[in-house]
């Protein structure tokens, strides 16, 4: 094995690294993505509960996004009290919540994309251009986020319906086994239109 060869391309990778760190700024831009992504944490998690809130109990939403905040995590309770005062003035927090979503998620692509094209020299984009394109990229990333959460929950109530379903027309509670039906037929519903 050639170990001066390897040290080196070893040395030429770190300099390479090290210039190009200084030369976009990284210290910079790291910030600013971590500035943008707190930024927008509150009004995500307030979105995703407003939404889940029309599918399923608001209890069962923050059981189910509570399992992706680690629990000893902390600011975890304050994190949680934040949300709860924008769930109580739930009038329209939903619009608010998603403009808010939206101008920080558009100004951490843009912050994204400033650093990559910098690091790789390219041009620059039209100041109109760049938002438009973390438009197009917020979309896509929202819609995949959306299915990732929305679509497991929903087929894990259906589920949780038909269980119910068959308990109670077992036990002869035939009353209570029609409504069960009734919410799983909904719930079925809103999985195809899904699918769609």
């Amino acid at each position: 094995m050639d170990w001066k060869g390897a040290a080196a391309r070893t040395w030429q990778i770190s300099v390479k690294t090290i210039r190009i760190f200084s030369e976009i700024d990284a210290e910079q831009r790291a910030a600013a993505f971590a500035y943008y992504a707190i930024f927008s944490l509150i009004p995500l998690l307030t979105l995703l509960l407003s939404v889940g809130s029309m599918f399923f109990a608001s209890d069962q939403v923050k059981a189910t996004i509570g399992d992706f905040i680690p629990p000893g995590s902390p600011g975890r309770d304050t994190l949680w009290q934040m949300v709860d005062a924008l769930q109580q003035a739930r009038g329209s927090v939903s619009l608010v919540s998603l403009v808010i979503l939206t101008w920080s998620s558009l100004k951490f692509f843009q912050a994204l994309v400033r650093a990559i094209n910098r690091a790789r020299h390219t041009q620059e984009h039209d100041w109109w251009q760049l938002p438009l394109k973390n438009l197009i990229m917020v979309g896509i990333i929202s819609s995949g986020f959306a299915l990732g959460i929305l679509l497991p929950a929903l087929i894990q109530g259906a589920a949780r319906d038909l269980a119910d379903y068959q308990r109670l027309t077992a036990e002869g509670k035939l009353g209570e086994a029609g409504q069960k039906l009734e919410a799983l037929k909904q719930k079925l519903e809103r999985l195809n239109s899904i699918r769609r």
